[in-house]
């Protein structure tokens, strides 16, 4: 894989049904970098951090804190946490439930 791919955001996304769900890293709306595939009830957040630990591919030289656009699914702090030490800047948008630190 070229690290041509990632000079965009790359964004970590999920698409399902009942049965299936397709968790990905893509470097745009038409080229993924790395996908899996997990059961239609499983947690997206568990699944994406899995994908980003085990990404075989990732460019060495990446720029630093490249934002990783994500989706609600993927706002949890362990994500957002697997996605820094990715060597990426989480940029999700906060759940409505999400409870701040400190309040």
């Amino acid at each position: 894989m070229s690290s041509d791919l990632l000079l965009a955001a790359p964004t970590l996304l999920s698409r399902s049904n009942s049965f299936t769900k397709i968790n990905r890293v893509a470097a745009d709306d038409r080229t993924a970098v790395t996908f899996s595939l997990s059961p239609g009830q499983a947690s997206d957040g568990v699944e994406g951090r899995a994908l980003l630990e085990n990404w075989q591919d990732k460019p060495e030289a990446l720029p630093e804190n490249l934002p990783m656009t994500m989706d609600k699914a993927y706002e949890a702090d362990e994500t957002r946490a697997c996605v820094t030490q990715a060597g990426f800047s989480a940029v999700v948008p906060p759940k409505d439930n999400r409870k701040e630190l400190g309040l």
